[in-house]
């Protein structure tokens, strides 16, 4: 069994690289989180490969280790691209993100593991596939299963449909009760992806849709990438073409509602998910504002939604999980989520900006105004009173999320929102005044 050494802090990345190299690739991996002690493993004989996240600390510790693989006579493969020596010949380089296929393969090309021993490794049977993403399609286009789990037991499979067989009036069942996924056979995920994407997108270029429909179609894309997007090259080139058709319909719906009640009770009686919905509404939101504010322009609109449709992406799994949890500060909070969750949480800023940082249709700049979404230069955690070093259209994001909290947070408590007093909550607070330009503009929105 090949060894590797990883030098790394994160706790995150740590727990999942140690499945994913044992469950695809057969590697043991030992992690360490002392450079010290890391270069000192490294001469010892003992392993294969090194990796290293580029910086820890801010420290360049990528380029220590670069070093240390280089008298060793290692290969080398820094996570992140921060580290001097990052996108050089001398290193392999991957991005800091749960791209694990992209790792995963870069680490194989390195050992000269080939595609059929890759194979030959339990990969799960199973694959999540979001109930909407079936959504008009007449037969199933494999056998499609519905999980059972309890307390204490195995996780049991049911198949729900065969493949060919007629979707019935069980797809309306699973969605009065709720359930986001269903399950398909994880040796058929590609082909599968194929087929719903190439669904989707011919339900996006209907014209003949209305609103419901389309925002159930968008709804339908919006599952689809967010189970593809990041996790393997191959299907993200094909799911992307799609992202597109979504933003635009989302546009054209917003574009026809009257106000933010209307566009919420068409979400609602559509049965939308929270996390989609609260993207849709935000859009809403910040069209407005950029409507009403001076260098508002059409180039903005689209960014901004582009951004609203990717920004939240890396959280789909953690509300998956945890559907009974709104707001993402409760989600913080919540005793529920592990350390590792709660991680994901604070980095989900950075790391989706990361993300469209090598989307080649990405709008110049999205990465930096998802990163910069919550306040927060890094990407990291949730400004509580953000200043003026973020970018213009990430503020018009904060305000427009949180404004959605308020109007949401009212309906939660069985009352209408009063624009007056939501915009009351969000000056005490957002005290720079360039925020208090922002939230001037909503004064007549219609909701």
């Amino acid at each position: 069994m090949p060894r590797a050494l990883f030098l790394s802090d994160n706790e995150f990345l740590n727990d999942i690289y140690t499945i994913n190299l044992s469950s695809y690739l057969d590697i043991d991996l030992e992690v360490d989180s002392s450079l010290e002690n890391a270069m000192s493993k490294a001469s010892s004989g003992n392993y294969d490969i090194l990796i290293s996240l580029s910086l820890i600390d801010e420290n360049d510790v990528g380029k220590e280790m670069a070093s240390a693989a280089q008298k060793n006579d290692l290969p080398v493969v820094i996570v992140g691209e921060k580290s001097e020596v990052s996108n050089t010949p001398e290193v392999i380089t991957v991005p800091g993100n749960l791209n694990i296929q992209f790792f995963l393969r870069s680490i194989a090309r390195v050992l000269g593991i080939t595609a059929e021993e890759m194979a030959e490794k339990a990969v799960g049977e199973y694959f999540p596939m979001g109930l909407k993403v079936l959504l008009g399609m007449t037969n199933a286009p494999c056998d499609v299963f519905y999980k059972v789990s309890k307390p204490g037991k195995e996780e049991i499979f049911t198949k729900v449909w065969s493949e060919g067989q007629a979707i019935d009036q069980k797809f309306e069942k699973f969605k009065n009760l709720e359930i986001l996924n269903l399950y398909i056979p994880a040796s058929k995920r590609l082909e599968i992806t194929n087929k719903v994407t190439s669904n989707i997108s011919t339900k996006l270029s209907d014209k003949s849709l209305n609103q419901d429909e389309k925002l159930e179609a968008v709804e339908s894309g919006f599952e689809l990438v967010a189970q593809n997007l990041f996790s393997n090259e191959e299907v993200a080139e094909e799911v992307l073409e799609i992202s597109g058709q979504c933003v635009d319909a989302i546009n054209d719906v917003i574009n026809s509602e009257p106000s933010l009640g209307d566009l919420l009770k068409s979400m609602l009686s559509n049965k939308s998910r929270f996390i989609y919905m609260h993207s849709v509404l935000t859009t809403f939101v910040c069209q407005y504002i950029l409507d009403k504010i001076p260098w508002g322009s059409k180039e903005h609109v689209e960014k901004v939604s582009y951004v609203l449709f990717f920004h939240d992406m890396f959280l789909v799994p953690i509300y998956n999980d945890h559907q009974d949890i709104k707001y993402e500060e409760d989600l913080i909070f919540s005793p529920e989520l592990s350390d590792e969750e709660k991680d994901v949480i604070i980095n989900h800023a950075k790391e989706a900006g990361n993300a469209l940082k090598r989307l080649p249709k990405a709008p110049m700049g999205a990465d930096t105004i998802t990163t910069q979404h919550h306040g927060a230069t890094n990407g990291v955690g949730f400004a509580m009173d953000p200043g003026d070093d973020v970018s213009p259209l990430a503020k018009i994001i904060l305000i427009g999320e949180a404004f959605v909290d308020e109007f949401l947070k009212a309906k939660d408590d069985g009352e209408e929102p009063v624009i007056g007093t939501i915009l009351e909550e969000l000056q005490d607070r957002y005290t720079n005044k360039s925020y208090h330009k922002i939230i001037g503009t909503l004064e007549k929105i219609r909701i």
